[in-house]
């Protein structure tokens, strides 16, 4: 399950370009304002009607400093005033919602995600979790995970989570590198975190994520090999390392990076194949793309089934759910369209108070999109797509309708054999999970040619 990384060097330089993760598609730079409030109903009843269980987001934007390297809709403050007033509206949008969905639809993924989660104070994590329960109705198998900061938690947020049902968490590790650290101001030590893990697991919370972050400024070879020893002695089940995209016009507080700091691109390539290859030998399966897991964990078995997914969480369980998301900035997913609210608290606040839904923007998905949909989702998640099966699933001939794409796949990766095309399926190979995003972005009909929006794809 692991790709063979010799010689991969020249294909990591070839295909380093920049694209979407694909959290979903069409992808956040097509949503517009557009959208109306009628457009969400129609969504809705769709559904409502429909047989699928439910996942629900919280967006918890706070946090006590600032990390250089952020990509995320966040706040930084200590004033707890705005954190009050903020639950307060949180709870009228879930009010808001509950109230028309239809309260037999099960609830089967619950994640809360930041900014930092655990800025909250165990009062207010009780509470969040009373209202959801109080609101919807919860599997008894509910995916209940949290992201957290291991620098800012204490022992009674833990028990705060682990009350209203917390089952798996989410630690941002980044990296353990006392230089790195401090050159984007987040110093959380190894001892630390293994002192939080072993806070949850006293309370029977044994399933980890662990974020780290490869091309942040002073890294080398030799400090990064250290981190990811000091990862596998605690053990995670499952780790994600993303791309750091350096992108100051985007993110203006990237600018307090020192860019002479940052490593090459060949050192980032080697990182990459240190993490893999590192990873691979300590009993991780790759995922694709930038998610490794243990091979009895949940992602390994829902990749193996057919149920993996792709959203704005990164690859998680749970293929046919509908997304329902709280909070500023959030994403919803549901009946055929997607739906975000405002970024900007003053905004979300305003739109509650006047009994609207705070959504900024969205997109409602043509047929077309619905199908290329699924042939980006077949691609990311099962590696590739049978085309009879995907042909009588979606009544249409794929060879036909994806021909010029399968030409273009067939110039451009099969001779790396990084792909392979035969009469009956298009198959990504083990080095080619690598390359997914390059791969799918030949079907994508909406890519720009000026990428400036997106991270490198590897």
């Amino acid at each position: 399950m692991t790709p063979e990384i010799q010689n991969i060097q020249p294909l990591l330089e070839k295909f380093d370009t920049s694209g979407p993760r694909y959290t979903s598609y069409p992808t956040a730079p097509q949503f517009h304002t557009d959208i109306t409030y009628n457009d969400w109903e129609i969504a809705l009843q769709k559904s409502n009607k429909s047989n699928k269980n439910i996942s629900l987001y919280f967006h918890i934007p706070f946090c006590q400093s600032l990390c250089f390297f952020c990509g995320c809709n966040m706040q930084v403050t200590r004033n707890q005033a705005l954190v009050e007033n903020y639950l307060i509206h949180l709870f009228i949008e879930m009010e808001m919602i509950a109230g028309k969905l239809d309260s037999s639809k099960t609830i089967s993924q619950i994640h809360f995600g930041g900014g930092t989660p655990n800025f909250l104070n165990p009062n207010q994590i009780l509470l969040l979790g009373e209202k959801i329960n109080s609101l919807f109705n919860l599997s008894n198998k509910v995916e209940f995970s949290c992201e957290i900061d291991p620098r800012t938690i204490s022992i009674n947020h833990v028990e705060a989570l682990v009350g209203i049902g917390v089952n798996r968490i989410s630690i941002g590790i980044q990296d353990f590198d006392r230089d790195v650290q401090e050159s984007v101001n987040r110093v959380n030590s190894y001892s630390q975190v293994k002192k939080v893990q072993s806070w949850f697991t006293k309370f029977g919370i044994d399933k980890f994520n662990f974020d780290l972050i490869y091309g942040l400024p002073l890294q080398s070879l030799n400090s990064f090999s250290k981190t990811l020893s000091q990862v596998i002695e605690l053990n995670p089940s499952r780790i994600a390392s993303y791309n750091f995209a350096y992108l100051p016009w985007l993110k203006p507080h990237h600018k307090l990076i020192n860019e002479d700091d940052l490593p090459p691109a060949k050192t980032k390539i080697k990182l990459l194949e240190l993490i893999i290859q590192t990873l691979s030998q300590n009993g991780y399966t790759y995922i694709g793309m930038d998610h490794f897991a243990k091979n009895d964990d949940e992602l390994i078995i829902a990749q193996q089934n057919g149920t993996l997914q792709r959203n704005f969480q990164g690859y998680s369980t749970q293929k046919e759910t509908d997304l329902f998301a709280f909070g500023v900035s959030s994403i919803s997913s549901f009946g055929g369209a997607f739906f975000q609210n405002f970024k900007e608290i003053s905004s979300y606040n305003s739109n509650l108070e006047s009994s609207l839904l705070p959504i900024e923007k969205g997109y409602i998905c043509s047929t077309n999109d619905k199908l290329i949909q699924n042939v980006i989702s077949s691609l990311m998640c099962n590696l590739e797509i049978d085309f009879q099966k995907f042909s009588q699933k979606h009544n249409v001939d794929f060879t036909s309708i994806f021909d010029n794409e399968l030409a273009v796949l067939a110039s451009e990766f099969e001779g790396d054999s990084l792909i392979e095309i035969s009469p009956q399926k298009l198959s990504i190979s083990k080095v080619g999970r690598l390359f997914v995003r390059n791969i799918v972005m030949i079907f994508d009909q909406y890519i720009k040619t000026d990428k400036s929006f997106y991270s490198k794809t590897i």
